[in-house]
């Protein structure tokens, strides 16, 4: 963190109920934290004067996390006895659910495992958050009388719970109503695996092919006969592949 000659001692942090926190993180689909992430940050920055950006840090929360988790620590601790949680531990928590929520459709098919799963890290990432929210809450009652606990809607907010919102609905609906591939039959799967064998056969042939054109020696007719022939060789597997490829589409149909 800069140094600045302004003290951080009475900083006025984002105010907002612990309740409301969750409830707005969890149906904006994560959008409020980053929109938590940008107001500390901004306070921090009015406060101290410390030439930071809060939109950039609030977007890269993963790599600011622990930067702000331990000036709210610091901040706030008054009396220099330590807060209950450790701010490096906090901000793994953080990082890690934050990360790991990413790419989780690559390794789950089940739309119902892959929302458990995802809801479940969303709420481990949302800890950390409310855990520096009540420590911010007890500073700011002391130094800041007026401080509003979560119900000074500004535009800027309201359009974040709007925004979030919608992409809550829009992550509900892609998980529980895109179409499902229908389970193929035991004659469909075999004409996919004939076809996908095929194709790869084709694709070693055609690229064995490229790589002796090179060094063909089109005087030789010998070799130009035998290069001939796989060429032939290759093209009937092409053919086979294209047929297997269209039993499996017509069975599909039926």
């Amino acid at each position: 963190m800069p140094k600045t000659q302004k003290s951080t001692a009475k900083i006025e942090y984002f105010a907002t109920s612990v309740k409301r926190l969750v409830l707005l993180s969890f149906f904006t689909a994560g959008l409020y934290q980053m929109y938590w992430f940008y107001k500390n940050w901004q306070a921090v920055k009015n406060a101290t004067g410390a030439k930071i950006d809060p939109i950039w840090r609030a977007i890269f929360s993963v790599f600011w996390a622990y930067p702000l988790f331990k000036h709210i620590a610091e901040s706030t601790d008054e009396r220099g006895r330590g807060n209950r949680y450790s701010a490096k531990a906090l901000a793994v928590v953080y990082i890690v659910a934050a990360i790991g929520s990413n790419g989780l459709d690559l390794v789950i098919d089940s739309a119902y495992i892959l929302f458990a799963v995802t809801v479940v890290l969303l709420a481990v990432s949302i800890w950390p958050v409310v855990v520096m929210q009540r420590q911010t809450n007890k500073h700011n009652d002391k130094h800041a009388a007026d401080a509003h606990r979560g119900y000074a809607k500004t535009k800027g907010e309201m359009a974040v719970i709007v925004i979030g919102h919608l992409l809550f609905v829009f992550w509900i609906g892609s998980l529980f109503l895109s179409p499902a591939s229908p389970a193929l039959t035991p004659e469909q799967q075999s004409l996919s695996d004939k076809a996908n064998e095929l194709r790869t056969q084709y694709d070693d042939c055609a690229t064995n092919l490229k790589l002796k054109e090179g060094s063909l020696n089109l005087d030789n007719q010998a070799a130009v006969d035998a290069h001939n022939a796989e060429v032939d060789k290759c093209e009937d597997v092409h053919m086979q592949q294209n047929e297997a490829a269209d039993k499996y589409d017509a069975s599909v149909r039926l």
